[in-house]
């Protein structure tokens, strides 16, 4: 479903492959992170390994978004559907 809604960018999605990689690896007792790391880094790149880590253990919110505000600045489709709504019920 999410996939239905969001336009998802090669690298974005290298980078949900990264987390999904990431936190199999967290939660699964037996297994540790370091044995993985360079493989990890080689396969996704050093950036979004280290983005993926951060999001797995809460440092990094949000990697890869648009930063926006309460008027959602920076959201071309949301500006379009807010200007929609505002001709629909003008």
């Amino acid at each position: 479903m999410f996939l239905q809604y969001n336009h998802i960018t090669c690298d974005r999605g290298l980078f949900y492959q990264a987390l999904t990689a990431v936190l199999e690896i967290a939660l699964d007792d037996e297994l540790e992170f370091e044995d993985y790391y360079r493989n990890l880094s080689r396969m996704f790149g050093e950036e979004k390994i280290l983005a993926a880590v951060g999001s797995a253990y809460g440092d990094v919110r949000f990697y890869g978004l648009t930063e926006t505000g309460m008027n959602l600045d920076g959201l071309d489709r949301h500006q379009r559907l807010f200007t929609s709504y505002k001709r629909l019920y003008a």
